[in-house]
């Protein structure tokens, strides 16, 4: 095995980056510069050179094949996609941007109307976590979350106003976006550096699970100077 590889993949077992995550990674690094339709090495090749269950490996390949980063062909194996069909959604948090936390709390017995979006019973806890977006120091949006405090670890908890992702604290779940054109309410016109009355896309995101129960719901105000919606599917 190359040394370096074998200096990273025992640098990851004694963090907390899941191997499968660290496979991917590498594997994106690896296919990045090749030809579309190049094959990729097998399971059992990746599984030796990562020192991984075949298991592991064949779900970071399987994520990148979700992704759009490689496809399989079922009598020949796994190859590297075409790039330029690559799956995007501009509106999942990137790990290019930076966040402040403006509101952090846990509430019960509140009126506000977006406990509805979540079926939150009277007497049920919803955090209530509004923050900025920031990429290369421009203000890109500003965004309202609201999770059911039952979905979320008491480890979860503590960490969900530094989370990036949402998602990551809530597992495996689907995600239904609506659009809405709305001008930048007053209380967020300076956050988003823009006049009062500009016009933008406020973005809502219903986050559920599998079985369809709902587990958190985003309201995105995005600054239409600086920051490009693209979905690709």
């Amino acid at each position: 095995m190359n040394v370096i590889l074998e200096y990273y993949i025992d640098k990851v077992m004694k963090m907390s980056v899941p191997l499968y995550q660290y496979i991917k990674e590498q594997l994106i690094e690896i296919i990045q510069d090749q030809a579309a339709n190049t094959p990729v090495q097998s399971e059992r090749n990746l599984a030796m050179e990562f020192r991984a269950s075949r298991m592991t490996v064949r779900r970071a390949i399987n994520e990148l094949v979700d992704e759009g980063y490689l496809y399989r062909d079922a009598n020949k194996g796994t190859f590297v996609s075409d790039q330029s069909l690559l799956k995007r959604n501009t509106l999942v948090n990137s790990d290019t941007y930076s966040y402040k936390t403006l509101y952090f709390d846990v509430k019960i017995n509140t009126e506000n109307p977006m406990r509805k979006k979540l079926n939150a019973r009277a007497d049920e806890a919803v955090i209530h976590l509004f923050r900025t977006i920031k990429e290369d120091e421009l203000p890109i949006g500003v965004e309202e979350i609201y999770i059911k405090r039952s979905e979320l670890s008491d480890a979860d908890f503590a960490n969900v106003s530094k989370t990036k992702k949402v998602m990551d604290l809530l597992g495996t779940g689907t995600s239904h976006y609506t659009f809405t054109p709305e001008l930048v309410p007053a209380k967020y016109a300076s956050l988003l550096a823009l006049r009062i009355g500009t016009p933008i896309i406020v973005t809502e995101c219903l986050i559920n699970t599998i079985q369809g129960r709902p587990l958190a719901y985003l309201r995105t105000y995005n600054n239409p100077e600086n920051r490009v919606i693209e979905i690709t599917s």
